[in-house]
């Protein structure tokens, strides 16, 4: 399939805020959308780098300018021309057609579809910061970080293109996340696209702020090279050779990286005519005893009783990122997080709770191949470890795919009650 890439540079209820999402967001006449600077993590860098000491205003306009000419505006997305591999990554034709105002031509044909089903919760720039954000739970993605949950790739990876389909095809279940299977193929392939224009912009512009913070453009005791710095900050080689060359090869490499999956057993597969009742039955308590060991540590975060109260203190990376609870004795504290909170517009931290995993809710897919990926790959961007393959093999992961499957069926689910069990007292 052609792939094209653009070329650039030498607070109130929940119906108020749909409300301000529509007047925004849709319709004619509306004012031009615009991308908004990462102050977040601008100020967490500033902090945690610089001494507290904020960037000068030449540096964030500097940060502004090139990250908008680099990728254009809301309503004129653009893309770095000569970046390697973009042309497999990014189809701006597509991005196109997900990018700008709601609207549609005379031959019906739809555009903005970005902004009609996906910016009142996830935000113009990606950042999960939306008009009706703070009324959910959990928060909605950040793609500006280039991280994402629920993937076939290992930690650290990217997803593929087919992990964001099936999650645009299914939403994500327990979550304010829908289903968009009604969409046409190409409404979708279009989401998926401007997704990872987003992300890919939300990266670079991270880039861009660490290099600033970093003093490598900007020399404060020696002025008068500041103009040549800031014009290595705004050239081709640096900014294209470097940053977003560098940030696009993780996308085009992320099929590679995709976690390859041994097939189920059929002897496991109730649909399968070499299913085996007592084989499921033994596969499961294997999944069972394994749980509880330490080798695997289920049990630590998902509870003894899997219920998802092993540990209920701890947070995900995009609030750790300006959220340290470590730190709450420290004098600057208060100040600090007050800053934070005032930056992101209010959305207070929130703990991760891991999966109850007797409600039969898995956000990540139910599929047998969806659990296999949680368990061997971990859940990026959480506490959720990758599983440890050197002590676990692929059969002991099935068996516990197989446990994790069978509890919302078990007879203390089904009842309501659920006794606790003591891991040192599992055989």
């Amino acid at each position: 399939m052609a792939r094209h890439s653009g070329g650039i540079l030498g607070k109130g209820p929940i119906a108020a805020a749909f409300a301000v999402a529509s007047l925004l967001f849709t319709g004619c006449g509306d004012p031009q959308a615009s991308f908004s600077l990462n102050r977040v993590y601008m100020r967490y860098l500033e902090n945690d780098q610089g001494g507290g000491e904020a960037l000068k205003r030449e540096q964030v306009q500097a940060i502004v300018d090139v990250t908008e000419a680099l990728y254009g505006t809301p309503d004129q997305p653009e893309f770095p021309s000569g970046v390697e591999s973009s042309e497999s990554v990014i189809d701006m034709a597509r991005v196109a057609s997900a990018a700008g105002p709601v609207h549609s031509n005379q031959y019906g044909d739809g555009a903005g579809l970005y902004r009609q089903h996906c910016v009142h919760c996830h935000g113009i720039s990606g950042d999960g910061r939306g008009p009706t954000a703070q009324f959910l739970n959990p928060y909605p993605r950040d793609f500006t970080r280039g991280i994402f949950k629920f993937k076939s790739t290992p930690i650290g990876a990217k997803p593929t293109e087919e992990d964001l389909r099936t999650i645009l095809m299914n939403g994500v279940a327990g979550t304010a996340m829908p289903s968009f299977a009604l969409f046409s193929e190409g409404e979708i392939d279009a989401l998926i696209d401007y997704v990872q224009y987003l992300s890919i912009r939300g990266e670079t512009e991270r880039r861009l702020i660490e290099a600033q913070v970093a003093g490598d453009f900007y020399n404060a005791d020696e002025p008068e090279n500041n103009a040549e710095l800031l014009s290595q900050f705004q050239g081709r080689e640096y900014l294209v050779g470097e940053v977003a060359t560098e940030v696009v090869e993780g996308w085009a490499g992320a099929a590679e990286q995709a976690t390859e999956v041994p097939q189920r057993p059929k002897k496991y597969d109730r649909f399968s005519g070499e299913f085996d009742a007592d084989e499921l039955s033994a596969s499961q308590d294997r999944g069972r005893k394994l749980y509880y060991t330490t080798t695997a540590n289920c049990f630590s975060c998902h509870g003894p009783s899997q219920l998802g109260d092993g540990q209920m203190t701890d947070y995900d990376n995009w609030t750790k990122e300006f959220f340290d609870w470590t730190k709450k004795t420290e004098e600057a504290y208060p100040k600090r997080m007050a800053e934070y909170l005032e930056l992101t517009g209010g959305f207070k931290p929130r703990n991760i709770i891991p999966r109850n995993l007797r409600s039969g809710i898995y956000r990540g897919g139910r599929r047998p191949v969806d659990i296999f990926w949680r368990i061997a790959n971990g859940i990026d961007g959480t506490p959720m470890p990758a599983a440890n393959r050197s002590a676990l093999s692929d059969d002991d992961i099935w068996d516990l795919v197989n446990f994790v499957l069978s509890l919302p069926y078990d007879s203390t689910s089904q009842n309501g009650i659920v006794a606790v069990t003591n891991p040192r007292d599992v055989d």
